[in-house]
């Protein structure tokens, strides 16, 4: 993942999410991901004017959270979920988000897209979020995100 400006993504997602996103991601090209922050995604859409952006993912809610990334992909942009037809909402979804045992609340204001989704080889690129800095700063994320947040690419 070269050629892209120093913003980029990191975004907590479930790990069983992001396993079942592979298969959606191969099949319809993208993945679309769940979110109610509006600030970050309409901030990202401005910096980014159009061009993809690096995102970066660390396996979340699990009972041995690892606070590293361990999977990548491509942000394309966002759509608001009025703007999805109900029968289409989860064409772009993981399985897992949607399906028992434990399927996700559907109260999302915004679905993001990812392309290019995969999971990092252990030991390979594994950074610790403890390395990852915020955007346009100097200052390191020293707090387990809970949400989508604006980094520094840190080119893994």
């Amino acid at each position: 993942m070269n050629n892209f400006s120093n913003l980029a993504l990191l975004a907590p997602v479930p790990a069983r999410h992001l396993q079942s996103s592979l298969e959606v991601c191969q099949r319809e090209g993208k993945v679309a991901f769940g979110s109610n922050a509006f600030e970050v995604f309409s901030k990202l859409d401005i910096e980014h004017a159009g061009q993809p952006v690096p995102v970066y993912f660390y396996a979340s809610h699990e009972e041995d959270v690892k606070l590293v990334i361990s999977w990548q992909g491509i942000y394309t942009g966002y759509r608001n979920r009025e703007g999805i037809p109900y029968s289409e909402r989860n064409r772009f979804r993981p399985p897992t988000t949607y399906q028992p045992p434990q399927p996700d609340t559907d109260d999302w204001g915004i679905y993001w897209e990812v392309t290019d989704l995969a999971e990092i080889p252990e030991g390979s690129g594994h950074l610790p979020l403890s390395k990852i800095f915020a955007y346009k700063s100097r200052k390191g994320i020293n707090y387990i995100p809970r949400g989508p947040v604006l980094i520094n690419n840190p080119g893994v």
